[in-house]
C-alpha cells in the first residue's frame, strides 16, 4: 500500500512513523527491507532509475559506515559555509522492464530525510566542488576556460575544447556526483505518486 499526502513535510512525517514501527527507534537509516522512493531521474548506472520508482534496499551500509565529506563553498570576503554530505552504499531491487533487477549504488544520505522536495543549491553547489576537487590537474587547472566554454559553447583554443569533453565525461562516471537521490518510500506526495500502481492507497 502507499499513503498519498500533499506535502513532502507530511510525507515525511509519516515514513518516519511508519519506519519506527517496522524497524523500531534504533534502526540504522538504511537498512534491509527498506522501501526507498527515487527524486530524480539517474542515468548512469546499468539501469536506469526514474523519478518516482520505488525501489526495495537489500542491502546497505549501516550508518557508521557511511562516508561523511565537508565541502566548504566559499560566500566572498573570506566567509565559507560548511556543507557535510554523506554517502552510503546500497543494493536494491526493483522492477525493470517487466523483469527483477537488482543494482549497487552510492545513496546522497542527506536528502533521505529532508522535507524539502527537491535539493536545495547548497548540496548540489557542493556536490559540483566535491566533483572539481578530484578531477586531474590539468582539467583543474583550466575550470575557468573550461565553464566558459560548456556555457557559450565557444572555444578559442582547441585544448580547451579537449579537456571540457573530459570534465564530461569524469563527470558523468563519477560515483559521488551521479550518487542516487531518493527518500523513503512508505509515503510520498500526490506529485511523487504520479504514474505509480498500488493495491492500496491511505
Amino acid at each position: 500500500g502507499a499513503n498519498i499526502t500533499h506535502t513532502s513535510r507530511i510525507a515525511l512525517a509519516y515514513n518516519i512513523r511508519i519506519r519506527e514501527h517496522y524497524f523500531g527507534t534504533n534502526a540504522h537509516k538504511v537498512q534491509e527491507g527498506d522501501l526507498l522512493l527515487i527524486a530524480r531521474n539517474n542515468y548512469n548506472y546499468t539501469y536506469e532509475l526514474f523519478n518516482g520508482n520505488i525501489v526495495k534496499v537489500i542491502a546497505a551500509q549501516s550508518d557508521n559506515e557511511v562516508e561523511k565529506k565537508t565541502i566548504h563553498i566559499k560566500l566572498g570576503r573570506g566567509k565559507y559555509n560548511e556543507v557535510d554530505l554523506y554517502f552510503r552504499n546500497v543494493t536494491f531491487a526493483f522492477r525493470y522492464r517487466g523483469e527483477s533487477v537488482t543494482l549497487s549504488a552510492k545513496i546522497l544520505d542527506n536528502f533521505l530525510d529532508r522535507p524539502e522536495g527537491q535539493l536545495d543549491g547548497d548540496i548540489l553547489r557542493a556536490m559540483v566542488i566535491d566533483f572539481e576537487e578530484r578531477l586531474p590537474s590539468e582539467i583543474k587547472s583550466n575550470l575557468y576556460g573550461i565553464r566558459k566554454y560548456l556555457r557559450s559553447n565557444k572555444a578559442d583554443d582547441s585544448r580547451i575544447k579537449e579537456l571540457a569533453e573530459a570534465y564530461k565525461n569524469h563527470l558523468l562516471k563519477d560515483p559521488y556526483y551521479n550518487a542516487v537521490i531518493c527518500k523513503y518510500g512508505y509515503a510520498m506526495t500526490c506529485h511523487k505518486a504520479q504514474g505509480g500502481e498500488w493495491e492500496n492507497i491511505y
